[in-house]
């Protein structure tokens, strides 16, 4: 009896150890990397960064050339319209700055707008801060259409972009 007692402690162990080996192992290919999590700093403030990690294990991310860009089926955000359900929500793009107005976040939007037409989406949506000019011309660039505008939790003035496919 005692060596059954013994023997079935061991098993949980090893269990709940392979658990949590795995559960961290799965959990960094769904959250950025630590080397995302720096770039990510450079272009959102905590509270950005913060108010979408509830989002990451519905993310794809996708790196170029030190930058990213984050899509997300837009039916689990719950801070933008809902113009389809079926739709991806472009956030959190970010181009290093020494690698700015090279064409690289050109590249990282084409490349979610590929994606969504493969899996047949009816849209793409964004919400771009007023005042990154950069940011706008690129997406208007690219076929976006303001859709509506409005104010962030933390005040910023902010439009909402759709690209329809």
């Amino acid at each position: 009896m005692k060596q059954n007692i013994i023997y079935l402690s061991s098993i949980m162990f090893i269990l709940l150890i392979s658990y949590i080996f795995s559960k961290n192992i799965f959990e960094q290919f769904i959250n950025p990397s630590i080397k995302e999590e720096i770039l990510l700093r450079k272009c959102f403030n905590e509270n950005e960064l913060n108010s979408f990690k509830k989002y990451y294990d519905y993310t794809n991310i996708i790196n170029i050339k030190d930058s990213i860009i984050f899509s997300t089926p837009n039916k689990v955000i719950q801070e933008i319209p809902k113009i389809t359900w079926n739709g991806i929500f472009l956030n959190n793009l970010c181009v290093e700055p020494k690698l700015r107005n090279r064409g690289i976040g050109k590249e990282l939007v084409l490349k979610v707008i590929e994606q969504a037409k493969i899996e047949n989406k009816d849209h793409i949506i964004l919400q771009v801060a007023e005042n990154n000019i950069y940011a706008i011309k690129l997406y208007e660039t690219l076929g976006f259409v303001k859709y509506s505008k409005g104010i962030t939790p933390d005040n910023i003035k902010v439009y909402i972009y759709v690209l329809y496919l």
